[in-house]
């Protein structure tokens, strides 16, 4: 017999007639033990007691079992709702076959089950957690549609609080996993909303006359319930005005009642946090999101237009009188609202600016400007407490661009942007406030109060400063006085956070400085701010309005000297702190000053690639970290930057890439997909910056082939650029039969060979392919046959499987891969065409398709293609087609000339669009002409008239019937146009 480990007869002796419990519990007693030992020992007992039949039944029931040790009750429902998690598979899982899976036949008593264990953990929030998560992800995996059944009758028990809870908790997982309404999941969500919101609507009437914290937590729910109901639709139960607006009076309801005295007493942490608090933060963000999305706001695009007017004007005007009431209440301090509830009310008056209720809004304008959202954005104790005891977090708290928070301040800078934006006479209103602000500051600089608001004039400041060149702006043409005035005086001030706050007003602000006095004092102070060797914020602001300032000629006039230093204190600032706006500053300064900087590349990239390799390797040993990852990428995106502008000489970049390859081979060892596109792109810019492929490129080469192989199929779309470039400027120096050319043509006809339904990136293999026939030519003539017949075996699957419409695929890209096979060896490719019965299909699918192929590359393929066709001694089948095959040469070479003005123009444009807004400016979508523009071929090279006329020639000269045939094709006027080239 063979030997059985320990666990597994232990299983074998306890389990022979049924489960035993005991046995379960003490080995999720084991689990816990301090012993490593004995843990180790208790979590391979799991793994085998977890494959038995009704395991996962028996871990629900001692989750539940009050007899059980709370630690281990906790324990098994953990256990319970991870085998939910990992093995509650879905019928079509090819994983089903394992013996872990929960078994079909187990599964509707387990959702019995379920509910009723979570009747019985009601009472313990830890137990309920658990349950509740293994809810969702069995809504997720699986159809559930009893579950609506059970809800109405547990909601139906309403003197049974332990029912209705868990009525609602069912509730709240139904409608969350079926918020984004559409197809079936529209209906389930119809179907729920009418039949259970009738009943939730009773019960949360009843909760809003408690105070309680249970009852908090109950109507916490319900409220949220309304969130995810109206979350991507409007269900028709909310299309009622009546039902909609029993919902509306319960949520402000909620929001105008006082605050229960237990909740008050709380500090403010604990307040917020509480299920009460949280209530009535997630009806103002209904609110809120209702006016945004179905009543004329942001995300309004889609919504019925007739509804929206209707919401503005019969529901927003009740809305404000509740807001009006309580802002007064807030205003003179009666009320308390948590961050995230002043966000959403704020918010919602900010939704309101760009619709006809504006017009309710305006009266209360000023007042509302100058007590709420002025009131918002100046500083507090606490604010300025934080900027001196934790630089680093005020730093992320205020000046994070990556952050997304919901706070006052956010929405209130949200607020000024937009009002300012969209309601030009309200810039007037609020430079009066700000210039009142800054008079009282003037008069009283050492007025703790007067600094705390000169804080908000300075936000407030900075939210419209984009504006105030406009037409209609009050100070239109007087901005440098305007700086001058406010922002310069405080670049010195006394209180740092003031300092901080007056470089991000240089900062934001896209300015051309009219006034060289104005420009030299802010320079001159930002500068000072830079150089300092304390408090953090300032010195982070100062490098960011640096950033701005280089924009002015005589701002890098003056600094080109100095910036070797800057440099070397922008790297000492990005090791101290984890910032992006480092980053940004670093990138953006190398393009600048790149001939200053280019001596000190090698040093610069050195300790670039040295803080990239320290994050990146923290990460890999921590796990995800965002911050961390936000960095890194910044200082990526500085290397790529340093290798596009320094490249004055091949010996400079080569350098530079000798520098930068630790970094490479770390992100490629390591498999740091997050780093992968830019780490291409940083290769793609050195090969096309030297124009060759230098003895570290192509050690970096060996190592990307290696991790395509290994993982980056999957990523194939962000090596694509860096495989062309190597193609480009490395292969067209290497012997057709090198093992470097075999592995790129390796690589992409086992792309082509994998499974097509999982692969978008086929095309663009056959892309590549083009690449390297272009490049090659006959120098891929022993590996052509195999190229050719991998290629078109695959597209014609493609064709006959009907899944190049189903993928929505480009056949425009095997046809350039066809058109490319035919430059590089026209006698091959016909030949391999005929004897697979394949010649005529492929013509007519390019014929189909010439009108698609009107940029210069595809134009020159179809005229180089072409020319090698009609130059071939036979054309066998061909023949009868030798009419239209002229026709397609004379076409694109009269298309070609209007072709290559656009491809100039589209270079040129681009080129200035770099300038104005940086190499990263690719944020606008590009069509396939702008695309091929921008790439590299040797085919742009080719002189393709002098071609044509030289192979007319020869024609002429050699095949004297084939020329007969050729010329007795063309139409008069091509006639015309080849005379003429001969």
């Amino acid at each position: 017999m063979a030997h059985l480990s320990t666990g597994q007869w232990i299983v074998n002796q306890l389990l022979t007639a049924a489960m035993n419990k005991e046995i379960f519990v003490n080995v999720l007693v084991s689990t816990m033990s301090a012993d490593a030992g004995v843990r180790k020992q208790a979590e391979a007992q799991l793994k085998e007691l977890e494959c038995q039949a009704e395991a996962t039944a028996l871990f629900l029931e001692i989750a539940v079992d009050t007899a059980a040790p709370p630690g281990v009750q906790i324990a098994a429902a953990i256990f319970f709702k991870n085998r939910v998690a990992n093995y509650w598979l879905e019928a079509s899982s090819k994983f089903r076959t394992l013996a872990s899976v929960i078994p079909e036949s187990e599964k509707p008593a387990l959702k019995t089950q379920l509910v009723q264990a979570m009747i019985q953990a009601c009472g313990n929030t830890h137990i309920r957690a658990q349950l509740t998560e293994a809810l969702q992800h069995i809504l997720t995996l699986s159809e559930w549609s009893e579950l609506l059944d059970v809800v109405m009758q547990l909601l139906g028990e309403t003197t049974n609080r332990a029912y209705v809870t868990t009525g609602v908790l069912c509730l709240y997982q139904l409608v969350k996993r079926h918020r984004w309404a559409s197809g079936a999941s529209e209906n389930t969500l119809n179907t729920a909303v009418t039949r259970a919101f009738p009943a939730l609507e009773a019960l949360a009437v009843s909760l809003a006359d408690t105070s309680d914290a249970q009852s908090g937590e109950l109507l916490y729910l319900a409220v949220k319930l309304f969130k995810f109901a109206t979350y991507s639709q409007l269900p028709d139960y909310f299309r009622d005005p009546a039902t909609l607006g029993r919902w509306f009076s319960l949520q402000t309801a909620i929001i105008d009642k006082p605050a229960p005295k237990d909740l008050m007493a709380m500090d403010t942490a604990a307040r917020a946090a509480d299920p009460r608090a949280k209530c009535i933060k997630w009806c103002f963000a209904n609110i809120h999101r209702f006016q945004s999305r179905y009543g004329g706001g942001s995300a309004s695009a889609n919504a019925d237009p007739q509804f929206a007017e209707f919401f503005r004007t019969h529901f927003v005007p009740e809305i404000l009188a509740t807001y009006w009431r309580l802002v007064e209440q807030w205003i003179n301090g009666s009320v308390w609202l948590s961050e995230v509830s002043l966000y959403h009310l704020i918010s919602f008056f900010e939704q309101l600016i760009d619709t006809t209720a504006f017009a309710l809004l305006e009266p209360h304008l000023d007042s509302f400007l100058q007590l709420v959202v002025f009131k918002s954005l100046c500083a507090t104790t606490e604010t300025v407490e934080l900027f001196e005891t934790d630089p680093e977090e005020y730093i992320r708290r205020y000046y994070d661009m990556n952050r997304e928070g919901n706070t006052a301040d956010v929405a209130a800078g949200n607020f000024v942007y937009k009002v300012v934006g969209k309601r030009m006479a309200t810039c007037g209103v609020l430079l009066t406030l700000v210039d009142g602000v800054f008079a009282a500051r003037r008069a009283d600089r050492a007025s703790a109060a007067c600094a705390f608001q000169t804080e908000g004039a300075l936000r407030v400041l900075s939210a419209i400063l984009f504006a105030l060149e406009r037409e209609g702006s009050p100070v239109r043409g007087q901005v440098d006085a305007v700086l001058a005035q406010f922002v310069v005086p405080e670049l010195g001030a006394a209180e740092d956070f003031l300092t901080a706050r007056a470089c991000e007003c240089v900062a934001v602000f896209a300015h051309t400085y009219r006034d060289e006095q104005v420009l030299a004092r802010v320079f001159e102070g930002v500068r000072a701010c830079f150089l300092r060797d304390d408090a953090l914020p300032v010195q982070i602001e100062a490098a960011d309005a640096l950033r701005a300032l280089v924009a002015e000629p005589r701002v890098v006039q003056f600094l080109a000297p100095d910036v070797p230093r800057v440099m070397e204190k922008f790297l000492k600032l990005n090791l101290e702190f984890e910032s992006d706006i480092l980053s940004y500053v670093m990138e953006n300064f190398v393009e600048v000053f790149a001939a200053q900087l280019e001596p000190f590349a090698v040093q610069l990239a050195a300790s670039l690639c040295a803080q990239f390799v320290k994050l990146a390797s923290e990460i890999v040993e921590t796990g995800d970290n965002d911050d961390k990852e936000y960095q890194a990428l910044g200082v990526l995106n500085t290397l790529i930057s340093m290798a596009i502008s320094m490249n004055s000489s091949k010996e400079v970049t080569a350098s530079l890439e000798a520098t930068i390859a630790p970094l490479v081979q770390f992100v490629l060892d390591n498999a740091m997909v997050t780093f992968l596109p830019e780490t291409m792109e940083f290769l793609e810019s050195c090969n096309y910056a030297s124009k060759s492929v230098t003895a570290t490129g192509w050690t970096l080469f060996q190592t990307a082939m290696l991790s395509f192989q290994t993982y980056g199929m999957d990523y194939f779309a962000d090596y694509v650029n860096y495989f062309e470039s190597v193609i480009n400027y490395g292969f067209c120096d290497l012997p057709g039969d090198s093992q470097r050319i075999g592995e790129m043509l390796d690589v992409c006809l086992n792309l082509l060979s994998t499974t097509y339904e999982d692969n978008p990136d086929i095309m663009a293999a056959y892309e590549i392919l083009q690449f390297c026939l272009v490049t090659l030519q006959g120098k891929l003539l022993p590996a052509l046959e195999n190229v050719l017949s991998v290629g078109f075996n695959v597209f014609r699957q493609l064709q006959d499987g009907g899944i190049i419409s189903e993928l929505e695929l480009n056949e425009v890209d095997f046809v350039k891969f066809g058109l490319a096979a035919l430059y590089a060896d026209a006698r091959t490719t016909i030949a391999f065409l005929h004897q697979n019965d394949l010649a005529v299909s492929f013509f007519e699918l390019w014929f189909n398709h010439s009108d698609d192929l009107d940029t210069v590359l595809g134009l020159k393929l179809q005229i180089l293609a072409t020319v090698n066709v009609v130059m071939l001694p036979h054309l066998l089948s061909l023949e009868p087609h030798l009419p239209q095959i002229s026709a397609k040469l004379m076409a694109a070479l009269a298309s070609l000339p209007d072709a290559i003005n656009r491809r100039r123009k589209i270079i040129a444009r681009d080129a200035v669009h770099s300038e104005e807004y940086g190499t990263d400016a690719d944020t606008f979508d590009v069509g396939i002409e702008e695309l091929d523009a921008v790439k590299t071929s040797p085919i742009y090279d080719v002189n393709a008239v002098a071609l044509v006329s030289k192979s007319v020639q020869e024609l002429r000269t050699n095949q004297p019937e084939r020329y007969t045939k050729f010329m007795a094709s063309l139409s008069p006027e091509f006639l015309t146009y080849v005379n003429s080239l001969a």
